[in-house]
């Protein structure tokens, strides 16, 4: 049992790997680039707003694409010298 990845609804995408047909897959159905901010729309008279992450991920999600955490990875805040942990490792 893989206790450490879980299915998440949407995450910051600061630390993430996204498979490159998910990229093609957003160009072909929404034309997006990377750091696009955008709206929603869901009908005429109502929009939503939301960061180029949230969108991205809602938008994956729409087409079909699972979102996953792992928890073995930590971030480390940009400055460091080492900047991702993985059990208890880094990668720079």
């Amino acid at each position: 049992n893989n206790w450490y990845l879980f299915e998440i609804d949407w995450c910051w995408m600061g630390c993430t790997m996204i498979k490159r047909e998910v990229f093609e897959k957003m160009w072909e159905v929404y034309k997006w680039e990377p750091f696009s901010f955008g709206e929603i729309i869901y009908s005429e008279n109502k929009k939503r707003t939301m960061s180029e992450d949230i969108q991205f991920c809602e938008n994956a999600k729409n087409l079909w694409f699972k979102i996953w955490c792992d928890t073995r990875i930590a971030p480390v805040h940009i400055g460091n010298k080492k900047f991702v942990k993985f059990n208890d490792s880094y990668l720079i």
